[in-house]
């Protein structure tokens, strides 16, 4: 049952009704933008050259948001074009974000309608917008901190030199010439400085891990019993900088000319530089008795490396938009471009309902939108109800009162006055009165005489009572359904006259209630039209409405809807409902 509350016909969308036709909008009109244009300005110590923000259809969501708007979710894909980026990988900012705006729903002034109020949007939520993947800059530190290492090694200056050369060193009993070069070659991954945010015992950590290559020449022993060496001999490896001078939130801080130094990776030289690592291999095993090379290079180098080199490297900072400027500025992006749109009608659109239309209003309930039509004294939208059958999209209630009035309006064009006298199978019988009322079914009942019916000369009176329920056929190929009549047997209010009973019986439920009921459905369906703006189906032949189409398609200004109307078709003392 569904009671109107005063409406003489109240439609109730569900969630996914209203997601079914936001997405016939998306394909069919510029309901909402497809792309949004960034313009340039300041994001958060940035500042925007362009870039756009992309609402892909996959990402829709509806959802009704009381008393009177619609909620619309979007999915969003955005890329920010920096001016003068701090490194070059963050030259474009591609990330994606979810956002949600609440549009009100009311009247066009002058119009009858339902439309969205773009131009009535309350100010931009930054909170309506969630980051799924977290602030996009902060996901992406480690390449930038990468790219600011590279550009401070590009510089080649005396803070990041590319070669070193140490001459008159000494180590054991050995003194040598120390030349080692550090390498940053994009086109050899074995040479790439690495960089990674790491966490230890709690705590962020980054590392740099430069490759090098050592080599030591003029090997000369210093006390005659060491044995002699190859002239010369080399080694690579990664000198790793491990530093916890980090200031990783809101403007980034990196400070590397304290950080610890270890040498990872050590070994012998390889083929590129000849005969450094057969001759470093051989002069290992020689010294072997003074100690272990590999570990006496290692701890020569993070010495050297720390006072030589990491010393002098000096910090280096960026400014970056924390999360909530970036939600602000994606949610003042898609605010600003809503706002600017003229209002949008959703109902009736280029339908005209074909009824009298005299008032019409809205309200959203968490779990359904209701448009209610033609108020009567007394009516309060919000004391409505989800009547919204359990698995149907959507629902059309038409009021008792409203239903009366179409059946009495059958009955009166039918039959202008009571009584009126109808020939039937070669009798005449009076039809003195046709009262309809709403049981669980459109019930009739009345009075009739057989005139004549007895010796050619006395009239039979009899009452009756007819229950006729109603259903929807399937649709036809092209979507079209009819509205089937199912006309019960009369129960006729006679003992006695079998013959007499039989006569009646046609003439009720095939003749009388049979004219009364193609016009009551004609006007079933007219109704139904008016309130979802539906096309009316004519046949061919006579051009005589005898179907429809559920929510329409085109559906006004909104597009292509494919919908169908659902069985049962519920009757009741509160009226009609239709679900599909």
């Amino acid at each position: 049952m569904a009671n109107t509350r005063g409406f003489e016909v109240v439609a109730e969308l569900t969630p996914a009704a209203l997601l079914n036709m936001l997405q016939a909008a998306w394909a069919n009109t510029d309901l909402f933008p497809k792309n949004v244009d960034i313009p340039p300005g300041a994001f958060g110590g940035f500042m925007v050259q362009g870039g756009q923000v992309q609402l892909p259809l996959a990402g829709l969501d509806v959802q009704p948001s009381p008393p009177s708007a619609l909620r619309f979710g979007f999915g969003l894909d955005i890329q920010i074009q920096l001016q003068d980026p701090p490194v070059p990988s963050a030259a474009l900012i591609a990330f994606s974000a979810t956002a949600s705006v609440e549009i009100p729903l009311g009247s066009i002034p002058g119009q009858k309608d339902v439309a969205l109020l773009f131009g009535a949007m309350g100010p931009a939520d930054p909170g309506s917008v969630t980051l799924p993947g977290g602030n996009p800059v902060t996901a992406n530190l480690a390449a930038y901190i990468a790219d600011f290492v590279h550009q401070m090694y590009e510089l080649d200056g005396a803070f990041f030199p590319h070669h070193i050369s140490q001459p008159h060193q000494s180590m054991i009993a050995y003194t040598f010439d120390a030349d080692f070069d550090l390498y940053d070659d994009p086109a050899n991954p074995a040479h790439r400085i690495q960089t990674a945010l790491v966490m230890v015992g709690g705590a962020q950590q980054l590392e740099v891990a430069i490759p090098i290559h050592l080599r030591l020449s003029n090997l000369t022993k210093t006390i005659p019993i060491a044995p002699d060496l190859h002239p010369f001999m080399g080694i690579e490896a990664q000198v790793v900088l491990t530093s916890t001078d980090l200031q990783l939130a809101g403007p980034v801080s990196v400070g590397l000319s304290k950080a610890d130094v270890t040498v990872r990776n050590l070994a012998p030289a390889g083929p590129d530089y000849g005969d450094e690592g057969p001759n470093y291999i051989a002069n290992r095993t020689l010294v072997s008795s003074f100690g272990n090379l590999d570990t006496l290079l290692a701890t020569n180098l993070q010495s050297q490396v720390k006072t030589l080199f990491v010393s002098k490297l000096v910090p280096f900072s960026f400014a970056f938009p924390n999360t909530l400027e970036i939600q602000a500025f994606i949610a003042t992006a898609l605010h600003d471009n809503l706002a600017a749109r003229p209002p949008f009608e959703v109902w009736p659109g280029n339908a005209a309902p074909p009824v009298a239309l005299n008032d019409v209003a809205v309200r959203a309930s968490p779990d359904a939108l209701a448009i209610a039509i033609n108020t009567s004294p007394g009516a309060d939208i919000t004391l409505l109800d989800n009547f919204v059958p359990a698995g149907r999209s959507f629902a059309i209630a038409i009021s008792a009162a409203r239903t009366l009035a179409m059946i009495q309006q059958a009955i009166d064009d039918k039959f202008p006055s009571l009584p009126v006298v109808l020939h039937v199978d070669g009798h005449d019988v009076r039809l003195k009165s046709l009262h309809p009322s709403l049981t669980n079914f459109l019930h009739f009942s009345g009075d009739v005489t057989v005139i004549d019916a007895i010796l050619g000369s006395i009239d039979v009176d009899a009452g009756y009572d007819v229950d006729v329920g109603l259903e929807w056929l399937p649709p036809d190929a092209a979507g079209a359904q009819k509205l089937k009549p199912d006309v019960h047997d009369p129960d006729i209010h006679l003992s006695t006259l079998a013959w007499i009973l039989g006569l009646l019986l046609g003439f009720l439920s095939g003749g009388v209630v049979g004219l009364v009921i193609g016009i009551v459905v004609l006007e079933i369906i007219k109704h139904i039209a008016s309130t979802i703006g539906g096309a009316l189906v004519t046949d061919e032949v006579s051009g005589a409405v005898d179907g429809l189409q559920a929510w329409p398609s085109p559906l006004g200004t909104v597009g292509d809807v494919q919908s169908v109307f659902e069985n049962p078709i519920a009757i009741s003392p509160d009226g009609l409902l239709i679900g599909g």
